[in-house]
């Protein structure tokens, strides 16, 4: 997410980080970025009561702890030690563009005083406005107070006593007091807020964050994504509750034509919809994926092996022995990638749809009547029903490919889109951009953009093809 403005906030030490610079247009690339960054050190770096120039590191890491430096700078900035206030912009003198520093993802601050890190990383949050008033975003600051007053003018020398024999000489009078303090600076000029977004612009890509999503699967007529929180959202029709996905983190997710399952944040599967099968009655033990079918379940458990559950009529929840990196269920057919690269398939087999060619794959997607893999050099080969050109994919280099009903669609090397096959609704007809991951339903298609956000097309008779949005 983009972000002109950030604040950092810790029980022990408080800083405030304020990104500026000039923006293009939305969604366009930021220039000239500068962080303007303030924190009130919890032990001073120096004993001296007047400013004293101390040597700062400021570093920017991808992770809380361990991670990749993104960018760092050393610099000396003047400290007191009654205040132990540090205030200095970040990127003025090694430029962020010079690293390319992308601040869409999430950053943490490491400090350093004279080679020591002061403290653990911080993580750069987004709650600008939570300093200010609602009247000003940003209030002017009032100045330092006025300087002391002067001393006090000495008093008198008393008179000279009267002459007798001889008079004593008066006493030397009081030293004058001190003078009253000066009053306060006036208050300082407000800020240029049009360095700054807005307390609306922040809450909208707040939202945008909030829902962002890391994969997504498209089923009959629903779809379900799991968010960059772990948790599951799913759109579309619900019946019999397979659109109301349980609480709790996920790694995976998958939809099927009446039910869905997904792999847990502890690794053990959870279903739910139709189960007239058994197919949302997962078997005990871990998994590191899950695929829903129609009436049957497959997932690779963490030891590599498949194991299905569900309808077995055509043989499509009896797999083989062996290790798997990857499994796709179908109508009435399953396959997976095995550890050496090969295609196994199981179950109904029609159209040729469970008869993989030979070579070795990256990846499998297995569709009502036909199977579509990436082969290990990018090219992408399909087998059995060629309906609608469902089997016919286009020449070029492909990351990930998805099918099902009588489409095809594949993200390419370049991150677009292509897809083949039937577009009586569009769903072959994919949206510009740049994606992450693709997913084909009976008759829509959705795909994780590379900004983190959801795009759909093709059939919406039940909002399958509009998913949450900020």
């Amino acid at each position: 997410m983009r972000q002109k403005t950030a604040v950092l906030l810790s029980l022990v030490l408080v800083c405030a980080v304020f990104i500026s610079g000039a923006v293009e247009s939305a969604g366009a690339a930021e220039v000239g970025k500068q962080l303007y960054y303030q924190k009130k050190l919890s032990s001073a770096p120096t004993t001296s009561a007047t400013a004293t120039p101390v040597v700062f590191t400021f570093s920017l890491w991808d992770a809380e702890s361990g991670g990749t430096v993104k960018w760092y700078e050393s610099k000396p900035i003047s400290v007191v030690s009654t205040t132990r206030l540090v205030s200095t912009y970040l990127g003025d003198s090694t430029a962020f563009d010079n690293y390319q520093v992308d601040f869409s993802e999430q950053l943490w601050v490491q400090v350093e005083v004279n080679g020591a890190a002061v403290g653990t990383r911080e993580k750069l949050g987004v709650v600008p406005y939570a300093l200010w008033s609602a009247q000003s975003d940003v209030p002017g600051v009032p100045g330092p107070a006025g300087p002391q007053g002067p001393q006090g003018v000495q008093g008198e020398t008393g008179p000279m006593g009267h002459q007798g024999l001889k008079g004593d000489k008066g006493d030397k009078g009081d030293k004058g007091d001190t003078g009253p303090q000066g009053p306060q600076g006036p208050q300082g000029p407000a800020p240029d807020m049009s360095q700054y977004y807005s307390k609306a612009e922040i809450d909208a890509m707040l939202r945008a964050r909030l829902l962002s999503f890391t994969q997504v699967d498209a089923g009959d007529d629903n779809t379900c994504g799991l968010k960059t929180d772990g948790t599951v959202a799913c759109w579309g029709s619900n019946y019999s509750g397979k659109s109301t996905p349980p609480a709790g983190t996920f790694l995976q997710v998958s939809a099927g034509v009446f039910h869905t399952c997904g792999v847990r944040a502890d690794h053990t599967v959870a279903c739910w919809g139709w189960t007239n099968y058994g197919q949302n009655t997962p078997p005990a033990g871990t998994f590191k994926q899950v695929s829903a079918g129609i009436g049957n379940t497959c997932g690779v458990r963490t030891n590599g092996t498949v194991d299905c559950w569900g309808n077995d009529n055509y043989g499509q929840s009896t797999p083989p022995t062996g290790t798997f990196t990857q499994v796709s269920t179908g109508d009435f057919h399953a396959c997976g990638v095995r550890i050496n690269g090969t295609v196994a398939c199981w179950g109904a087999n029609l159209a040729g749809e469970s008869t993989p060619p030979a070579g070795t794959f990256t990846q499998v997607a297995a569709g009502s009547s036909h199977t579509c893999g990436v082969r290990t050099n990018g090219t992408v080969d399909c087998w059995g029903n060629n309906a609608y050109g469902v089997s016919t994919p286009p020449a070029g280099a492909f990351t990930q490919v998805a099918t099902y009903s009588t489409h095809s669609c594949g993200v390419k090397t370049d991150r677009t889109v292509d897809c083949w096959g039937n577009d009586n609704y569009g769903q072959s007809t994919p949206r510009a951009g740049t994606f992450l991951q693709v997913t084909a339903g009976t008759s829509h298609t959705c795909g994780v953009k590379t900004d983190g956000t959801v795009a759909c097309w093709g059939y919406n008779s039940d909002g399958q093809s509009t998913p949450p949005m900020p």
